[in-house]
């Protein structure tokens, strides 16, 4: 249910057959062709990668076939339409990594650090005994699009933001620590939903899934039970009997205006965004949820805190493509 906070994770070794089973402390780097190491744009100081362009189109195309269908980057009349959406889709999401490492550059956090770069060789050997070894990591490889080398770094990425959410929670405090204070955020801040959801991409087309969430609202209107049209309908496999408990700015902005909009009790008409349609309500606050699951909100809001900071960074930054990258078809990229 959570918006996107889209990124990848997973793996090891180039030794003999009679090590993938083992330790891999000598996994070396599978190289790169020169074709996926080609500059293909900039944001801010660092250069983008073809290997990361690559990994990114192929990854929201799939995305939006899913949702729109099969044809629409052949039709000569909607491939115009979609192929800006990937374009922004793909443009957008490349600066997320950029916005970090700027962040942590900030505070003294280096990508070249050596610890870095032993964690990273850590995570990754553990990652592909996991799958089985190097033969398999390359078959992970080849079906998620990405290059050994594109892999490690959003490894390194992943670990630079554990490293940054610490400095800002327990450091600089720029994220609040303290349990008594966060409690009261929870409390001031945080509203209690449950929705009805059509996922887009759910196999069936966007007529059918728009006839579905009216055929749901309208049995809303006549009186129908939210709850048991939730358990029903709710195609995510969200359904909770608890609810949500988000603040502002944890899902979609279509989500979040719709929601907070709303009085307690009050259900929303049909709300569209990205992912799928959705009808809203609002509940009370549970005090005694509150207590039992603090834990677990707390997570939730030092998380949504650390995002926004990053968020802020990201919204300020822009892909600036190469001209390499103005030579290329983004439709025909493979």
């Amino acid at each position: 249910m959570k918006k996107t906070s889209f990124k990848a994770s997973l793996l090891i070794c180039v030794l003999a057959i009679s090590l993938l089973f083992t330790s891999c402390s000598d996994l070396k780097p599978i190289e790169s062709s020169e074709e996926d190491l080609r500059v293909v744009g900039y944001v801010d100081e660092f250069e983008v990668l073809y290997e990361e362009l690559r990994f990114a189109v192929l990854t929201y195309k799939q995305m939006l076939i899913n949702t729109y269908g099969e044809n629409i980057f052949d039709d000569p009349e909607l491939a115009p339409k979609y192929e800006a959406m990937l374009k922004e889709s793909v443009y957008e999401n490349i600066t997320s990594n950029y916005a970090l490492l700027l962040l942590c550059k900030e505070v003294g956090i280096e990508r070249n650090d050596e610890v870095l770069a032993s964690a990273v060789q850590k995570k990754l050997e553990e990652q592909v005994e996991a799958l089985g070894g190097v033969r398999k990591y390359k078959k992970f490889l080849k079906e998620n699009n990405m290059t050994d080398s594109f892999f490690r770094f959003n490894l390194l990425v992943d670990i630079m933001q554990n490293e940054l959410f610490y400095v800002y929670t327990y450091d600089l405090e720029l994220i609040e620590p303290d349990d008594e204070e966060i409690y009261d955020i929870i409390e001031s801040e945080f509203i209690r939903t449950q929705h009805i959801y059509i996922a887009k991409d759910n196999g069936n087309s966007y007529d059918e899934n728009r006839a579905l969430i009216s055929e749901i609202y309208d049995k809303l209107k006549s009186g129908s039970d939210f709850l048991s049209l939730v358990e029903q309908y709710t195609s995510d496999g969200s359904f909770d009997e608890n609810g949500f408990y988000i603040p502002m700015g944890y899902m979609s902005e279509t989500y979040d205006d719709a929601a907070f909009a709303l009085s307690v009790g009050e259900f929303t008409e049909i709300i569209e965004d990205e992912a799928g349609f959705y009808i809203i309500k609002r509940f009370e606050l549970d005090p005694v949820y509150l207590l039992m699951n603090f834990n677990d909100l707390k997570d939730r809001y030092q998380s949504y805190a650390f995002l926004s900071i990053i968020n802020e960074t990201q919204n300020e930054l822009e892909f600036k493509p190469a001209e390499y990258l103005e030579s290329l078809d983004i439709l025909e990229i493979e």
